[in-house]
Order: C-alpha cells, then sequence, then structure tokens
C-alpha cells in the first residue's frame, strides 16, 4: 500500500493496484464465520462497528479538528492537493459539517487520511456478506457458490447502472462483499505447486497486457481480470508469507508491522511530508510544494525513501506511544 502511494515506476503500481485492495478484503474474510441465528448476527455486527467504525472515527475527527493547524504549516493550502482539488482553512460551521458526515456516513475524510476510505467500504461490505448469508441460510437454500455468484454479479451490474445510497455505492457495497465472502471460501485453500506456479504466470500475464485494473475497475472485462488477479496475487502472497516467516529476522518485525497497519494507513502521508521538506530544501522549492498529494510531482525517483519513512515512521511513533503509555501506566 505504501509503495503504492510512494509515486513507484508504473510497472510496480500496475502489479500492487491489480490486487492490493482485493487483498485486504480477502484477508479480512479469512476471519468470517456465517452467521447463524441472530444473536451471532448481531454479535458480529458489534464487533465490526467496534473494529471499524470507531477506530475511523478515531482517526478522522481529530485530522479535522487539525485541519487549519495543517493548512497553517502547509500541509494543506490553495495552491496544491490531490487530483487539482486544494484546501482552505475551515470555518466553525464547516467543521460542524465535515464532522456530522464522518460520523453519520463515513464521508468527508482528511485529505492526509486519504486511505480510510478502505475502512468504509470493508465495515459496509462485511455487514452485508453477514446479512446475506444469515437470510440465505433461514431460508435454506445456502449454496456458496450461488452466494458468490449473486454478489459477483451484482457488482457488475451496478458497475453499468451505478445507484448510490446515502451510506455508498451499491457497485461498492457488492464488490467489496465479493472479495470479503472470497476470503471466506479460500481461508481453508492450501494450493500445491502446480496452482501457485498457474496463479504466478496468470498474475504476470494479465499485468503485462494493455489493460489497467483496480478496485473501482468497471465492465465484466475488466472486473473479471481483477477477480483473477485478485485471487492469483492473494494467493502467491500467501505463499511468500510463509516462506518469511521462517526466516527469524523478519518474522518479528513483520508481525509487528502486520498487527499495526492501521497505524501505517494513518500516518504514511503526513510522514511522507518529511520527504517533502527534504526535496523542497534540496531544490530550492517553494513550500506550497508540501500540499502535493501524496507526493511531490517530478520527484518519483524518491519512491523508495517514501515507502520507508511512511512505513517505519509511523510503526516508530506507535512503538515510542506505547512505551510512553507503559510508562505512565507503572507510575500511577
Amino acid at each position: 500500500m505504501v509503495i503504492g502511494h510512494s509515486g513507484c515506476p508504473p510497472i510496480i503500481h500496475k502489479f500492487i493496484y491489480s490486487f492490493h485492495i482485493p487483498f485486504f478484503f480477502i484477508c479480512s474474510g479469512f476471519f468470517f464465520k456465517p452467521a447463524s441465528d441472530f444473536s451471532s448476527c448481531r454479535q458480529f455486527c458489534v464487533k465490526k462497528v467496534k473494529g471499524l467504525y470507531f477506530p475511523f472515527l478515531k482517526w478522522c475527527l481529530p485530522f479535522l479538528l487539525l485541519h487549519n493547524v495543517f493548512f497553517h504549516l502547509n500541509l494543506y493550502n490553495g495552491h496544491y492537493g490531490y487530483l487539482g482539488h486544494t484546501s482552505h482553512l475551515l470555518s466553525g460551521k464547516e467543521m460542524v459539517t465535515n464532522a456530522f458526515y464522518l460520523i453519520t456516513k463515513m464521508e468527508y475524510i482528511p485529505q492526509l487520511l486519504g486511505g480510510f476510505w478502505f475502512l468504509k467500504d470493508l465495515f459496509f461490505a462485511s455487514l452485508f456478506a453477514v446479512f446475506l448469508t444469515f437470510v440465505v441460510r433461514k431460508m435454506k437454500v445456502h449454496s456458496n457458490l450461488i452466494e458468490l455468484s449473486f454478489l459477483f454479479a451484482g457488482s457488475i451490474a451496478f458497475s453499468y447502472h451505478p445507484i448510490d445510497i446515502y451510506f455508498f455505492s451499491l457497485k461498492h457495497l457488492f464488490w467489496g462483499a465479493t472479495f470479503f465472502f472470497t476470503g471466506y471460501l479460500l481461508k481453508n485453500v492450501k494450493p500445491d505447486k502446480k496452482i501457485l506456479f498457474m496463479c504466478l504466470v496468470a498474475f504476470v500475464l494479465i499485468n503485462l497486457s494493455p489493460v489497467e485494473l483496480n478496485f473501482l475497475a468497471s465492465g465484466v472485462k475488466l472486473m473479471s481480470l481483477t477477480f483473477v488477479t485478485s485471487i492469483a496475487g492473494t494467493l502467491l502472497v500467501l505463499k511468500l508469507s510463509q516462506i518469511l516467516e521462517r526466516t527469524n529476522y523478519l518474522k518479528r518485525f513483520l508481525y509487528y508491522t502486520g498487527n499495526h497497519t492501521l497505524v501505517i494507513l494513518g500516518l504514511h502521508f503526513l510522514y511522507f511530508n518529511l520527504i517533502d521538506l527534504f526535496i523542497i530544501h534540496l531544490h530550492d522549492l517553494s513550500i506550497t510544494h508540501l500540499a502535493e498529494f501524496p507526493v511531490m510531482a517530478g520527484h518519483e525517483n524518491y519512491w523508495i525513501l517514501y515507502t520507508l519513512v511512511g512505513t517505519l515512521f509511523p510503526l516508530l511513533t506507535n512503538y515510542v506511544y506505547d512505551r510512553i503509555k507503559l510508562k505512565i501506566r507503572h507510575q500511577s
């Protein structure tokens, strides 16, 4: 994810975006268990509210309150922004309005937390998946293939005929639930070498073709290919993780990183600004370039540095925070 945001070379960006968002949905689906009764359905929903909705607000509301501070620091300004969308100082009324929509719709996400749109989609996709499986099992027409086909077909249909309701787009809802449910079906799959080789071939060949794939792709062809690359990429990454787990010198770091991905998601854009400051000083540029998002245009050769800082500094911040919190707890 951080590499994908870092201004990496186009071929790397293309490979990452062809599967990385679905990969997160699929991994979440590994831990899904269809609800057999209303009580378990309710418990699942409560768990998702605590695990996704509350953390979403815990991050977004403070970043919203800090918006004008960030503006005065040139992290936001009226010259640069994301895809040409610049910023301005927020009035008290705008602050209240944005907070209202964050709470009620999970929208108006602060730019520095741009990646948090995923938490919204995952939240509603998981709720939709548990509701669908609960209803299907109550109707006693349970079939994993039928449920997956229904979700995939709905994703395709709403990509051609978009429908937005208060909280979300139905295309995103069905598409996210498709990958979430796919994770549930894949969690016990242990592919052999032949299957993994086929996954590798399919993943590479599709990505070397002229098509551009990502989670936002629409239409039968692009979404079908994205579904293939997502499953292939997921199985390959899981195999790679099994290999890396045997290397003790990496295992602890990877475990720590995996347990703090939300911190990386929340802080990597903010820490990218450290590299921006370095580039601005090195090339004697205007400080207004600090608001370029996610990285400074024309300086993509710094993508490795962006990646290292965007990954390691959030983890370091979390480690220091935990140590301070532990020290205070011991003193009290």
